[in-house]
């Protein structure tokens, strides 16, 4: 058994093409945002970003490495004025300790204090040599304003630079006092205040005092008091300026001041009231931490504040900075970026114009090609000036305008080829040989009065109603298969006993697409070649099946069949070689053997060529035959949801 098959690599149909606009219409003007000022805007907008991420960041974290710094140095600075302050507080203890131990001190308390035997010489000896002490230490030390010694009689012993001092005056009653007979192991620390003894103004003191308690352990024979100007730790505080406009400032545990830069302390001034009340602002952060930074306003300016406290006194040693000249440095750089991002702006914004102009230009030249194209000019062409991707591009438009300006020609002369078809197609159903004979058949079966003559009739009436469909070349299967039903009818009456036939179709296919006038020149050539010259009586069936996306229809018959040769050039044969006509339209040289066509019959050929120009390559006619067993022509089509009228 012999397959053959004309299917030929699938092809996309082609839709039929609407009529263009005149060559020379002129492509209406699109108002749009060009690729070339979304590069500009593009370029800009980073550009400008990225300026602004560097200022921010730049400045940001320069600002903050500038407030390290200046942190990092005030608390150098705060930490050496602290370690000279404890030296001298050291100091002024040691001398306190020195006259609490000296001899004729204690000896000259004790002899006062009536705990040892007492001659005058001896006691003024002890005297004079006390007083020797506290003269030499006052002239040692200048930062020594006076020292005196107390006991339960009132002065003791004392040596002043004061000229005028009030002996009378109730020492007793005073905080150092108290505080020194209540911690007799420490030295208490009070002031800045006025030497009240004194009876002139003089400046404010620091009292150091402390008990001085007998070798023998008999009890505390009095106090020592050391009164201190303020003039050492005012130089100690000055030899430790900082940078930046900063100052450094003493307060006592209290928010008194004991050194500021510009002020002098306990002076009654509106400047002391205000700096007096900025120090007391500052007690509750200088308390919360013994050391530390933070930001406050002192006055109307911000200050960065770093601080140490004193653990033997309690006193706040603090370095504040001005915010403005910590900034400065910062505000500096964020200029300069400006200014460079600024330029570099500029600069980038005159290179992006000249860079996008060349990258655009090309661009903007395929897409006016592009328009004219749209617009009916395919023989426009663009010229390719590059071989990056625009110019790739341009090389591939160009070859789509060929591509599709010899598709539209095939086109046109598909249309035409089909139609020719058509009309050809149209033309041998009306077979005035058929329709001579059907008639003839039909007056003989109504003479003979027949009772088939009107069944006779209606089927050729149907046969030719259907064959016009009203102008449509697409009809519903159920249709086709009216039509070939009809024709197998009449012929089935002409030849009476010579085949019988079968229609096997399952109902929903029944509404599937298909070409009009493809069953009947199948079984035309079923009856004519493989029937009519069989001894015997035949056989036809007409059978439909889907399979996958495919409409399966088969005419077969058990006539004479034909060679492998014949069915191999039944569809391939050249429709101009010298050829005899058969009773169905077709045309080819008579096979010796079989007396079936050789070459391509008209009306096969016509029916596998219309398929192929509706539906693609990929579909048509296959013929499988042999000598003797019969032939099965199977036609390939697209499988339809539903049937969809074709004009």
């Amino acid at each position: 058994m012999v397959e053959i098959t004309n299917a030929a690599p699938p092809k996309k149909a082609v839709p039929p093409i609407n009529a263009a606009p005149p060559i020379n219409a002129v492509p209406p003007k699109r108002h749009f945002f060009g690729l070339r000022s979304k590069m500009l805007l593009l370029f800009s907008v980073v550009i400008i970003f990225s300026n602004s991420f560097l200022l921010i960041f730049s400045v940001t974290r320069y600002s903050t490495e500038l407030e390290s710094n200046s942190i990092r140095q005030s608390d150098q600075l705060v930490g050496s004025l602290v370690g000279n302050l404890n030296e001298y507080v050291q100091e002024i203890e040691q001398l306190t300790q020195v006259v609490k131990y000296y001899y004729y001190v204690q000896d000259y308390l004790l002899r006062r204090a009536g705990r040892k035997q007492s001659s005058l010489d001896a006691e003024s000896q002890s005297a004079n040599m006390g007083v020797t002490l506290l003269g030499n230490i006052i002239l040692a030390r200048t930062d020594i304003a006076s020292i005196f010694l107390f006991d339960d009689k009132g002065i003791a012993l004392y040596k002043t630079s004061q000229l005028d001092l009030d002996t009378g005056f109730d020492f007793r009653s005073q905080p150092w006092h108290r505080d020194a007979l209540e911690k007799p192991d420490l030295v208490s620390i009070t002031g800045p205040s006025r030497q009240v003894y004194a009876l002139r103004n003089d400046p404010p003191v620091l009292s150091f005092s402390r008990a001085v308690d007998s070798y023998d352990g008999t009890g505390i024979l009095g106090v020592v008091l050391f009164d201190v100007n303020l003039g050492t730790i005012r130089r100690t505080c000055l030899t430790a300026k900082p940078e930046s406009d900063g100052f450094v400032m003493v307060l006592d545990e209290n928010g008194g001041i004991l050194y500021h830069p510009t002020l002098q302390p306990l002076s009654d001034t509106n400047a002391q009231d205000s700096a007096a009340s900025d120090c007391k602002a500052l007690l509750p952060s200088l308390a919360a931490t013994a050391s530390g930074h933070f930001d406050a306003l002192l006055g109307e300016m911000r200050y960065q504040i770093v601080h140490r406290t004193m653990s033997r006194t309690g006193w706040h040693v603090i370095s504040a900075t001005p915010y403005s000249r910590i900034t400065e440095e910062a505000r500096g750089i964020r200029n300069l970026i400006l200014v460079v991002g600024f330029l570099c702006l500029a600069l980038v914004t005159g290179v992006s114009i000249v860079m996008s102009n060349r990258i655009t230009k090309p661009i903007v030249q395929l897409r006016r090609s592009m328009d004219q194209a749209e617009h009916g000019r395919l023989d426009i062409r663009v010229p390719v000036t590059s071989r990056d991707e625009v110019g790739q591009l341009s090389e591939s438009f160009n070859g789509m305008l060929e591509r599709l300006d010899g598709l539209m020609k095939q086109v046109v002369l598909d249309q035409e080829e089909k139609r020719k078809l058509e009309l050809t197609a149209l033309q041998h159903q009306i077979n005035p040989h058929f329709l001579y004979n059907t008639l003839d058949s039909i007056i003989w079966m109504a003479e003979a009065k027949d009772e088939n003559v009107v069944p006779m009739t209606e089927a050729l009436a149907k046969l030719f109603r259907i064959s016009l469909s009203k102008g449509r070349e697409i009809i519903p299967l159920r249709d086709e298969i009216e039509h070939a039903a009809s024709y197998l009818f009449i012929q089935s009456m002409r030849y009476l006993n010579k085949f019988t036939y079968r229609i096997d179709v399952p109902q929903d296919l029944m509404g599937c697409s298909v070409v009009k006038l493809i069953l009947q020149p199948l079984v035309e050539n079923s009856i004519y070649h493989g029937i009519k010259n069989k001894p015997g009586k035949g056989f036809i069936e007409i059978r439909a099946w889907a399979e996958e996306d495919n409409l399966m229809v088969s005419v077969s018959d058990d006539g004479i069949g034909m060679s492998a040769e014949t069915c191999a050039n039944l569809l391939t044969s050249p429709t101009g070689q010298s050829s005899k006509t058969s009773p169905s339209g077709a045309t080819g040289p008579m096979d010796g053997n079989t007396g079936r066509i050789s070459g391509s019959g008209f009306g096969v050929r016509n029916v596998d060529e219309r398929l192929r120009l509706y539906f693609g390559n990929h579909y048509g006619l296959r013929f499988v035959s042999s000598p003797g067993e019969g032939t099965t022509a199977t036609m390939t089509l697209p499988l339809s949801q539903g049937f969809q009228a074709a004009p």
